[in-house]
């Protein structure tokens, strides 16, 4: 006798932040629980980021574009479905600031949303010598993909920057700076100035975020705390 098939799973709608278009998800079932564990468990950073979205992909019901979301877009529908499949609330540990004890803190994941200006996700920056830059958010999957930015550091910082231009234009020319090879990339951005180099920074800093406010007093020393939680990993 063939075993009974598994169809009646709940389906939620959710609006993608940066674009307010409205999508249908499902929980994610053990098959897809098991691919992001082996993930969590390898600690590869770029493993973890793929089964997030090959997750994401699975339990969203219909079409979506994965390429065009943003980091932010991708953290918090990864969020949300995981606190669909899984649990309402997220339980984690906060040092406290005083006595630097370990608390134990449970987050609401309802009250979890995505902070920011969403109608600055293009802009442009006169960089000079008749030099115009436009420039975007940098997609999940393209950060994903660039094993400098995960590792952080200093050098992370120059990678997402060549992540947010996506033309530079002249008089003359539109390029396409996704087009251009790595070596010409990293020659334009090495011969601007600090002034432009601080005006793209300050769009990518001005990008919304995953945050969420939360206090607690200290089970140790009874000292109040307040902490402010950004990006998805500060909620798992």
């Amino acid at each position: 006798m063939a075993l009974p098939k598994l169809n009646d799973q709940p389906k939620y709608e959710l609006t993608i932040p940066s674009s307010g278009v409205v999508i249908r998800i499902r929980p994610f079932l053990v098959k897809e629980e098991k691919v992001l564990l082996i993930a969590m468990e390898s600690q590869d950073q770029s493993q973890i980021l793929s089964a997030i979205v090959d997750t994401l992909e699975a339990c969203v019901l219909g079409e979506i574009d994965t390429n065009a979301l943003t980091t932010f877009d991708i953290e918090y529908l990864f969020t949300k479905l995981r606190a669909k499949s899984v649990g309402e609330t997220a339980k984690i540990e906060l040092e406290c600031t005083h006595c630097k004890a370990k608390n134990p803190v449970v987050i609401p994941m309802d009250d979890v949303g995505v902070k920011g200006d969403m109608t600055s996700q293009k802009g442009t920056v006169d960089i000079g010598s008749g030099v115009t830059l436009e420039l975007q958010w940098p997609r999940y999957k393209t950060i994903a993909s660039d094993a400098t930015v995960i590792e952080g550091g200093a050098e992370a910082t120059f990678s997402m920057i060549k992540h947010c231009i996506s033309y530079v234009c002249t008089d003359d020319d539109r390029i396409k700076f996704s087009e251009e090879s790595a070596k010409e990339k990293d020659e334009f951005v090495m011969s601007m100035t600090s002034d432009n180099f601080s005006s793209i920074k300050d769009f990518i800093e001005g990008m919304p975020t995953l945050k969420h406010d939360i206090d607690f007093d200290c089970i140790e020393c009874g000292k109040h705390n307040e902490y402010t939680l950004e990006g998805m990993q500060d909620f798992f």
